[in-house]
């Protein structure tokens, strides 16, 4: 987590303000957080990108996430060209306590509507993160935020267990999902955008190779 060191007085717990959305936009503009760096805003805390394949820096994209985040993006984009909206990869989409960056993230509007701010949460079909040692962190505290913000349906493409985790009917009060299946190599998903309906089969995003240790 991107925060200032913060030393405890007398036994005082440390407290980290949270940051708005709006002014964590300011730190981007005035260059006190540089445009592009690795980190998001979740819920009021600025948040390194984990894009690691397991091990190693926070700072390393790993080459399978690079890869399967290459290939989702691709296929989504090809199959959805005709829908009326389009396929994002890791680019902003502001919601009211966080802004994160989804690896790919399917959006209802043309493109040409987006010119002067980013997708908000009603502008979003479909938020998707390629999980591997993000995977906790991407089945609760990513999860709870898109849910929060009525985000339709959110997929976790596991590396770890080369599988599709599907999560739809967000619930904001709970902040959860109340229907969620998990699809394997050989499944299919589908996803609905606008008044049309996609199939996508898993062995496309994923490989064949054997997945590797279980998540906790």
């Amino acid at each position: 987590m991107l925060t200032p060191p913060v030393i405890e007085n007398d036994g005082i717990p440390a407290y980290i303000p949270e940051l708005s959305v709006e002014q964590y936009h300011l730190l981007i503009r005035e260059a006190v957080l540089p445009e592009g760096a690795p980190i998001e805003l979740i819920e009021g805390q600025l948040v390194w990108k984990d894009r690691r394949d397991r091990a190693g820096s926070i700072m390393t994209v790993g080459p399978r996430h690079a890869s399967t985040i290459r290939k989702i993006s691709r296929i989504l984009g090809e199959r959805l060209r005709n829908c009326g909206g389009f396929v994002m990869t890791q680019q902003p989409i502001t919601l009211l306590e966080s802004e994160p960056e989804p690896d790919v993230c399917v959006v209802f509007r043309a493109e040409d509507h987006f010119e002067d701010h980013h997708p908000v949460g009603p502008d979003v079909a479909l938020c998707v993160e390629v999980a591997d040692s993000s995977l906790k962190y991407d089945r609760t505290t990513k999860l709870q935020v898109y849910a929060r913000a009525g985000i339709a349906e959110y997929w976790i493409v596991n590396l770890r267990e080369n599988q599709v985790e599907v999560y739809r009917k967000p619930d904001a009060v709970d902040a959860g999902y109340s229907d969620n299946l998990i699809v394997t190599s050989g499944g299919a998903v589908s996803l609905r955008v606008i008044d049309e309906e996609f199939e996508f089969s898993v062995s496309e995003f994923l490989s064949d190779g054997p997945p590797s240790q279980k998540s906790p």
